[in-house]
Order: C-alpha cells, then structure tokens, then sequence
C-alpha cells in the first residue's frame, strides 16, 4: 500500500502511536463514507457520534488535527483539560504552529483559555510580543492564569534576558499593583545561580519597588527577596541589603530586616550587623520586623545570636528589641562557655 502524503504524515515529529489507528473511524450517512479532512463540520460529527467516539481521547484529537489544517478552540481545551501528557503535547504542537497567533485567540476565551494562553506565551521566541499579551493575563481575575503568565514571563525573561528586561522595567511604575507584583514573581522565576551575571539587574529591576506599601507587592517582594534571590546570589543579596539599610523609608528597611532574618549561615554574623543599625529606627513597624528576623537566625544560628543578645541586653537602645526577640525565639539561647541567656520574668 503506498504511503500517506509525507505533508500530512507527521508521526515521525509526535512519537508513534501503536494503539491508534492511522485514520479515524467514518461512518455512512446517505451512502457516502466521512473521512477526516473533509470539514470541520465533519470532524465535530464523528465526535458527537455517541456509538462510534462516545468522548474523544486526546490521541484521536490529535491525529484529528493532522488531517486539518490547525485544531479548533474547542478540540484544543478538551485535549488541556486531560492534563499530564496531553497537556504538554498540545503546547508543543501549538507552539509549533505559533504561540503568539493561538494566545492572541486564547486570551478572550473562557478561564481555561486564558490559562493555555498564559503557559503558551513562555514558549514565544518573540519575547517583546508575548509580554504585551502577559501583561494582562497577570491581571487577570483568575489566580491560576496570573500565576502561570508570571511563570511564563519569568521564562521568557531567563530566555530572553536582554530583550525582555527593558519592558520589565517599564511594568514597576504600571497603575496596577498586579503588575507591580508580577514583576517581582517574575524576577524570583528568573533568578539562577549559573548565572551570576544576572544577579545585579534582578536587584536594580526590584530597587523601586521596595518602598511600595501596596499588601500585594510587599508580600511577594518579601518571600521573593528573604528566599530564591539570598539562596541564588547570597552574596550580591546581602551586599545589596546593605545598602538599602541606609534609607530613611520605613518599608525599605522592614524588607532589609525581613530578608536579612533568612540569611545563609555564612552570612549571619554580618546580618546581625546590619540588624543592629536598623533596629535602632523609631517605628514600631521597623523594629518588629527586626525582632522577627533575630528569632529566624536563632534557628540556625543560635550561638551567634545568643552572642549578640547578650550585647543587646546590656543596650540600653536595645535591651527593649532584645527582650521581645527572647520572647520569641520561646527558649534559651545559649553562647559556647557562658551561661544560658534567659528572658526575665
């Protein structure tokens, strides 16, 4: 039997599939066999033919696809639905086809749309374009599609540093806080420790941001800043930190604080440091965040904070600060040969 058009035959691209049959089913309707190919109305019969193909699997939607010039929207969700292995292969035939094109037709389609739209966009080699669509898929009202269009925009960003980045920048002052703080997310999603080089862009790109008081930006700028970045670049973090630790805003010093109190072991003796000059500050809000941080430290390194307790103790600026952290670090904090530091009741 002679083979298939090779234009139409594509299993060599998408892996064989031994359990499917090269064609779909057909049927006779007024004495004439429907073959896939023949139109979409055609296609959407077999798979509404309750005796033939009661529900399609994704394998059928697939081949289904080869015999037409591109799935439908329809065929396209039904296959993401699935999940797993469908769900990758049907990005990794969409993005084949064109990413921008299908997500420019997604993202005005219903909530799982907008959420292949998002994951489809990461794939783009257009990184420019891809972040126009992403920049409001991260405002969307479902929290799903925000978080996979800043997983996407993350990637596109690691994939496209020098492309991507000015339009990053450009998001810090957008109206929304969404935005703002999908620019944080973002910079968490690019953050790699292979790639030292990077380190002193991401901080630059999250500089602004820091004395925003919206709740959204400042939590995510707090985990981001505290845990991926200080584990990537400890270094360059606890450096940039100590910068920060010069200003005057309350809310960039309540970061520098939050962030030091997740210090790598390596660096506890020098955040401890830091911490000493911005507990000094007046606001109730700063000193806090200073307490919080030494009970953080005293995890992994209660000798050095014992040590630096029993300073604060005898501080008459800080004696309050040192109380309150004892209190929660909720045990004694013991320093190599001298006695334990205990809270006095």
């Amino acid at each position: 039997m002679p083979s298939r058009d090779p234009e139409h035959d594509r299993e060599g691209e998408l892996g064989p599939h031994p359990q499917v049959r090269p064609f779909l089913p057909h049927r006779r309707e007024h004495g004439r066999k429907r073959h896939c190919g023949h139109n979409e109305a055609a296609h959407w019969s077999l798979l509404d033919d309750p005796v033939q193909s009661p529900r399609p699997r994704f394998d059928e939607l697939l081949i289904l696809s080869l015999c037409s010039a591109s799935m439908t929207h329809e065929q396209v969700l039904e296959a993401w639905r699935r999940g797993g292995a469908s769900r990758n292969r049907v990005l990794v035939e969409l993005s084949e086809e064109g990413a921008l094109d299908w997500a420019g037709r997604l993202v005005l389609g219903p909530t799982e749309a907008r959420r292949l739209a998002a994951s489809l966009l990461g794939r783009s080699p257009h990184a420019v374009d891809a972040l126009g669509l992403l920049r409001d898929l991260v405002t969307d009202e479902d929290r799903y599609t925000r978080e996979a269009a800043a997983q996407a925009a993350g990637t596109l960003l690691m994939q496209h540093f020098d492309e991507a980045y000015p339009v990053l920048g450009t998001w810090r002052t957008d109206p929304s806080p969404l935005v703002r703080r999908a620019v944080v997310l973002i910079s968490g999603v690019a953050a790699d420790a292979m790639r030292p080089d990077r380190a002193r862009p991401l901080l630059r790109l999250l500089d602004p941001l820091l004395a925003d008081r919206v709740r959204e930006v400042r939590n995510a700028l707090g985990g981001v800043l505290a845990t991926t970045l200080f584990a990537a670049y400890p270094d360059d973090v606890f450096e940039e930190l100590t910068y920060w630790s010069t200003s005057y805003d309350e809310q960039v010093l309540w970061h520098v604080a939050t962030a030091l109190g997740r210090a790598p072991a390596g660096i506890a003796r020098r955040a401890l440091i830091v911490l000493r000059r911005v507990s000094l500050h007046d606001r109730r809000y700063v000193r806090g965040a200073v307490t919080r941080a030494l009970a953080h430290l005293s995890a992994s390194c209660p000798d050095v904070v014992g040590a630096e307790l029993r300073r604060w103790l005898e501080d008459e600026d800080r004696v309050v600060l040192a109380r309150e952290a004892l209190g929660r670090i909720g045990e004694d904090v013991t320093t190599p040969g001298l006695a334990p530091v205990r809270l006095s009741r």
